[in-house]
């Protein structure tokens, strides 16, 4: 079982709400591609463009996290070859052993 280990670094606030709000664009991009939210009722050709533009959202936001990630790496020095993760409600970066 891995356990997790704090770093005892930690991110500001705003960095905190940065990344949620990314993770929540990506949660509702992902919702957007299911086959069964495509509403009832559109065109073929409205369809594909619902779906297409649901694909490029999610494509951008999972975009912006990754940069997101390489920023906060870069700026507390974190390491670059082991996934890192950050706590919600404490804003403490921690690793899985």
């Amino acid at each position: 079982m891995d356990n997790k280990k704090g770093l005892n670094i930690f991110c500001t606030k705003e960095e905190i709400n940065s990344i949620q709000l990314i993770r929540n664009k990506i949660d509702c991009a992902s919702q957007a591609c299911r086959p069964d939210a495509i509403p009832n009722g559109i065109s073929e050709i409205k369809a594909k463009w619902f779906i297409q533009s649901a694909i490029d959202s999610l494509a951008s936001y999972r975009w912006i996290e990754q940069e997101w990630w390489k920023e906060i790496k870069k700026k507390y020095n974190l390491p670059l070859n082991i996934n890192i993760w950050v706590d919600f409600e404490t804003q403490e970066f921690y690793i899985f052993e």
